[in-house]
């Protein structure tokens, strides 16, 4: 007869059904992509998340050429309407609302002082629940194409 996961097990010396995975194993078709799309995200809105997420969000992601490339991509077609193609806060949608009518706040340069000491927790917050005058991506660009974008914001802060 099989076990059920909560029973005891006699077979093992813990006594449990239920066992840990041997350390350094990866489960059978593992899906890192897959795994980072449905985490559920931990952090409220608010400034407290934001604050949580800053310190403790790290980026899941291993640090390629081919996930910044693709980072720089997502960006240039989601983001750089508003922030520039160089996250200077120039975007052509920008220019525009201002130029018409003063709406709103123009995006700050992300290598400003303002921002390029932000963390990537605190950048993939910003990208979970928007920011100011801007909205969320969580709808638009999956968790993990957010990271890469985060990846590439990043960049951006150094230059």
């Amino acid at each position: 007869p099989a076990y059920r996961p909560g029973e005891s097990n006699p077979n093992f010396a813990n006594g449990l059904t239920n066992q840990e995975p041997v350390p350094g194993t990866i489960a059978h078709s593992f899906d890192q992509k897959g795994m980072i799309n449905t985490m559920p995200y931990p952090y409220s809105n608010s400034n407290q998340g934001r604050d949580s997420a800053a310190a403790f969000l790290k980026n899941p992601l291993e640090s390629t050429a081919s996930a910044l490339a693709e980072g720089k991509r997502l960006f240039n077609v989601y983001c750089s309407v508003c922030h520039g193609l160089e996250g200077q806060g120039d975007g052509s949608v920008v220019s525009v609302l201002i130029a018409k009518d003063n709406y709103g706040l123009k995006p700050p340069a992300f290598n400003s002082d303002q921002l390029k000491g932000i963390s990537e927790g605190q950048i993939f917050h910003a990208t979970e629940f928007g920011k100011n005058n801007m909205g969320s991506y969580s709808s638009q660009l999956s968790a993990y194409e957010r990271w890469q974008v985060v990846m590439y914001v990043q960049e951006l802060q150094r230059k």
